[in-house]
């Protein structure tokens, strides 16, 4: 009876005793664990609910960056907690990055009591990504403000407006942002818009623009800027993100940046001296009007985040029609004028996608052809086909310092009969040598093919065109002989460039744009021919032949 007396009490003991040192530490480090967790929720609830848009783009576009084969490049910052032995466990980072929910439903598990229960790495990664990392934050900019944003940058052409914009707000300890202001000081600043794809803005807006990364290298080494949206828009091809997202899973960025006016930013100024236009190492001479080159990636800051979004859709106003014909009543009569022409068309070109199109369609194309009449773009002149509306020639003049120079050059837009679900095809009828033109005449723009919106304008795509000849893109090369010279032997590709503007491009004669402009389905506009009209010169037409015999042999 003692024993088993002996044995409760020892029992009774072992219950009540104090932890060991070992034992308290482990108590310690769970509760620790826990209090932990329970910041990183509160602190993740916050974050989402104040911003939910800004929350889900920084989210998405670290999972861009995470799902691109070029994650070496792209994905910096990397998360630590996916690094093993300093090597990236790509393919564990991946597999949380699967398995997270949308933000609203993630949201939602924030506020369950047993939330502790779910996959911890889900709930350390994302916030590592929109809380740990204080590089910047994204703010959400309200739509009436938008107006106000893009009024930074004095643009002549209208491009596409963003679907979202966020405003980049730099960290209290960023260093590149206090160097920035440092170099800022009491200096002149400019605002320009800078295309990515879009699995690199992950790392641009955490590093800032590097001109090392830049493989454009036409007008030097450095960071490429435009004052227009319109030539930017290109370069940021839309891009897989989140799946997701509630910005939808497909989207493309555009970065608008400020510039600190500095002799290492190379642009056309007023002033005489021409080292501020040209870098040393330019091999297509000086930098385009409207460019800017930033030679030092310390004078150029992020300051907005422009969003195109694949999945909205852009309502119609069926009472704007109405209200323009009544502001433009001259218009209003040339317009139906133009039905008049097109009516004819139907019955004498059965093949014309016109008759497949609706009327509504059919209203928003002879009214953007009208504007382009009335009001055509600097070196642009469209003609009208009487018999199809449908389709498009243009003549576009050679920009200055290219060497399309001097050359008139004709294109063709055809409107299949899904315009505007689908984009018009183009092409070069004019003989060109370009990186992005192929022998046939075919136009490589991305605008026109993966990237293509319903709302996009028909004048948008003759001024993407004419950037084209400024700024030729020989990544996406459809003549490999032209972008290989051009990255390789810049002197070659000019000469041969050159070459073809003065044979085809040279005695193009453009029609009078509008209504009584015809076209001819040769080389170049036909115009009409008088009386009085002179001939070529005997020498000329041996000159052009001489040419054309070296051109073949070359």
């Amino acid at each position: 009876m003692e024993t088993d007396r002996n044995e409760t009490l020892a029992k009774s003991s072992e219950m009540h005793r104090n932890p060991t040192a070992a034992e308290g530490i482990n108590l310690n480090t769970q509760s620790s664990s826990r209090l932990d967790v329970d910041s990183k929720l509160s602190a993740l609830r916050a974050f989402i609910e104040k911003d939910r848009l800004a929350a889900d783009i920084k989210w998405s576009m670290f999972v861009s960056a995470c799902q691109s084969y070029r994650y070496d490049s792209c994905l910096k910052p990397f998360p630590p907690q996916f690094l093993v032995n300093n090597v990236k466990d790509i393919d564990a980072l991946r597999d949380i990055v699967d398995k997270t929910p949308g933000l609203l439903l993630f949201l939602k598990h924030l506020y369950d009591p047993d939330v502790h229960q779910t996959n911890q790495q889900i709930i350390n990664l994302m916030y590592w990504v929109l809380i740990q990392t204080k590089d910047f934050r994204l703010k959400t900019i309200p739509k009436e403000q938008y107006d106000m944003v893009m009024d930074h940058v004095d643009s002549e052409t209208v491009a596409q407006p963003p679907n979202f914009i966020f405003q980049l707000i730099s960290g209290a300890q960023n260093s590149q942002a206090a160097k920035w202001l440092s170099l800022a000081h009491s200096k002149k600043t400019m605002f320009g818009f800078h295309g990515s794809r879009l699995e690199n803005f992950h790392s641009i807006l955490h590093h800032g623009l590097q001109q090392h990364m830049n493989k454009n290298s036409l007008f030097g080494h450095g960071v490429y800027l435009s004052s227009e949206l319109s030539v930017s828009l290109p370069y940021s091809p839309s891009g897989y993100g989140w799946g997701r997202s509630l910005l939808g899973s497909q989207m493309s960025c555009i970065a608008l940046c400020e510039m600190i006016d500095h002799p290492d930013v190379k642009c056309k100024t007023g002033e005489s001296n021409r080292s501020r236009s040209i870098t040393s190492d330019s091999i297509g001479g000086e930098v385009p009007e409207k460019y800017y080159v930033v030679q030092n990636s310390d004078l150029v800051r992020v300051r907005y985040l422009l969003v195109y979004c694949n999945n909205t859709t852009v309502s119609s106003d069926r009472n704007s029609w109405v209200n323009w014909l009544s502001r433009h009543k001259l218009l209003t009569f040339i317009i139906g004028y133009i039905f008049m022409l097109a009516s004819i068309g139907f019955t004498s070109n059965p093949m014309s996608n016109v008759e497949n199109m609706s009327p509504q369609i059919i209203r928003r194309v002879v009214k953007e052809m009208t504007d382009l009449v009335t009001h055509p773009p600097e070196g642009i002149k469209v003609s009208i086909n009487d018999e199809d509306v449908t389709d498009i020639q243009a003549y576009i003049d050679g920009p200055a310092g290219t060497p399309y120079t001097g050359g008139v050059f004709r294109v063709k837009l055809a409107l299949s009969k899904d315009f505007p679900q689908t984009p018009p095809k183009a092409f070069f009828i004019t003989k060109i040598f370009h990186p992005n033109v192929a022998k046939n005449g075919e136009i490589c723009v991305n605008t026109l093919k993966k990237d293509w919106k319903p709302d996009l304008g028909i004048k948008h795509i003759l001024l993407t065109v004419k950037c084209l000849l400024i700024v030729p893109n020989p990544e996406s090369a459809l003549n490999e002989e032209a972008g290989r010279l051009l990255l390789e032997q810049y002197d070659s590709y000019s000469q041969r460039a050159k070459m073809m503007t003065e044979i085809h491009a040279s005695m193009c004669k453009v029609p009078k744009a509008g209504l009584e402009g015809g076209v001819s389905s040769v080389d170049g506009p036909l115009a009409k021919k008088h009386a009085g009209d002179k001939r070529v010169p005997a020498d000329k037409k041996k000159q052009l032949k001489d040419k054309k015999k070296t051109l073949k042999r070359l």
